[in-house]
């Protein structure tokens, strides 16, 4: 029994030894495992483990990656994150349909995804700040939130 297509937008290293990766690996499996066909879009990234068998389907998109350049990483992380919000925008534009649901924790890809599909889910991991967190948060289907006071600081914010 198929339960619509979820599109999972994740902007690390992937699949990877890290919290965040291990974290998305699980939520995309516990997804198909209710039924979902789930695709994960994730960055073609230096360092990338190798693939493994998995119920969902990873589509690597083109970034800039400068992990590995002597660069700040907030510089480099805000370089990739365009290119891989691109990239992303570009991806669904060419294959994304009107049902599907898209799912992240990546404001700016989010935010674009936005332009393309209404069925948006912010999964909100850390309380966003800046303009583009506040556009996404105006422009998303629903927000998950994590505890208590991020859901009382999301309902105080945008009274």
């Amino acid at each position: 029994m198929s339960h619509g297509r979820i599109i999972s937008i994740f902007g690390g290293r992937f699949p990877g030894e890290k919290a965040a990766a291990i974290f998305e690996d699980l939520n995309a499996r516990s997804f198909a495992a209710r039924g979902c066909e789930v695709i994960v879009l994730a960055p073609r990234r230096f360092g990338r483990s190798d693939s493994v068998a998995s119920p969902y389907r990873t589509v690597y998109l083109p970034t800039i990656d400068l992990s590995a350049v002597p660069l700040v990483w907030s510089v480099a992380n805000y370089i990739h994150m365009f290119v891989f919000g691109l990239s992303t925008l570009v991806w669904l534009l060419r294959h994304s349909r009107h049902s599907d649901t898209i799912l992240s924790n990546e404001s700016f890809p989010l935010l674009l995804a936005t332009l393309v599909r209404g069925r948006t889910v912010y999964e909100m991991h850390d309380f966003p700040t800046g303009l583009i967190h506040h556009a996404m948060l105006r422009r998303v289907h629903r927000v998950i939130v994590t505890n208590a006071w991020k859901q009382r600081a999301l309902h105080a914010r945008f009274k």
